[in-house]
């Protein structure tokens, strides 16, 4: 949903970067996706089809201020500050954008989860089978999670 919202996957620009490169409101992929997402967000068909409208607008390019569609060809700037600067015209999809973009992304749980691996699955220790090694991985960072909750921790 995010990769649909980011103003930069629909300039110019980044679609002739590469060939076969479209939009994200030309992918049926990201169509059913994006669907199944509203679906969820929106159990009111009045605000998910206002939603449906916006983004229509959106991908489009159909913006009442011509600063809007300048602004969506700038490289410099995030998708949050787009956003931000050009709610007015959205502002169901903006709600929306602006807590998809403003999450944090990180690999430091995978890391976690590999590290948990290495410790179980080791030298010594190579014969367990890789399913009987995810299990033990998800034994043993549940009982990290349930750990927390104990007064020692």
């Amino acid at each position: 949903m995010a990769h649909s919202l980011n103003p930069k996957y629909y300039t110019k620009k980044w679609i002739e970067e590469a060939p076969g490169r479209v939009t994200p409101n030309l992918d049926n992929e990201l169509n059913i996706q994006r669907m199944s997402c509203m679906e969820r967000l929106f159990s009111d068909s009045y605000t998910k089809r206002q939603a449906l409208c916006e983004y229509n607008k959106f991908s489009l390019g159909d913006f009442s201020s011509e600063g809007a569609a300048t602004a969506r060809e700038d490289d410099g700037r995030s998708p949050f500050d787009w956003w931000a600067s050009y709610r007015s015209e959205m502002l169901m999809l903006q709600k929306l954008v602006l807590r998809l973009l403003s999450q944090l992304v990180t690999s430091s749980c995978c890391e976690r989860n590999w590290s948990i691996y290495g410790y179980i699955y080791n030298i010594k220790r190579n014969k367990l089978t890789s399913q009987h090694a995810e299990d033990l991985v998800y034994v043993h960072y549940n009982l990290h999670l349930l750990s927390r909750k104990e007064k020692e921790y």
